[in-house]
């Protein structure tokens, strides 16, 4: 499962540098960029390409040190650490109080559910998107501009 092996990758950078009652994110980016580029990594040929696009002949290729490909496993690293954490303290019925708690472990699966919702909806984006460039009677800046992609 992706959600408990991201939430500890995710947990072990944040928690060498965590000050009470916070984590310090300055400090915890690094650490978290090259677990990121590790997962990368470990999609990555052994140039170091992901995505080479040989069909396209431009010698453009995406791999581990490119920031989409960057920004792509630091995002799902940081949504699996999320969906971790609530999950964990929906399990544990998280309380400063009164643990186990049933009022906060369902306020946490409110939070959980709420994170969902906005995945999926980020996700129906991203379907509607594919699909209008897919039936775009032109590519350009001009198509990017018509979809907001592009100033």
């Amino acid at each position: 499962m992706a959600i408990p092996e991201g939430k500890k990758l995710a947990a072990a950078a944040f928690n060498k540098f965590y000050v009470a009652p916070n984590f310090d994110w300055g400090k915890s980016l690094p650490e978290l960029l090259a677990v990121a580029r590790t997962r990368a990594a470990a999609k990555a040929n052994a140039s170091g390409i992901i995505y080479d696009f040989k069909k396209c002949g431009s010698g453009i290729g995406y791999g581990v040190g490119s920031q989409e490909i960057s920004a792509w496993e630091m995002s799902l690293l940081l949504a699996e650490y999320a969906a971790g954490t609530l999950a964990q303290k929906a399990a544990e019925g998280h309380c400063a109080t009164n643990a186990p708690c049933h009022e906060s472990s369902a306020e946490h699966l409110e939070m959980l559910e709420d994170f969902r919702k906005q995945l999926h909806d980020l996700v129906g984006e991203i379907d509607d998107v594919v699909g209008k460039i897919k039936s775009a009677k032109a590519l350009g800046e001009q198509t990017a501009r018509d979809l907001g992609l592009r100033d």
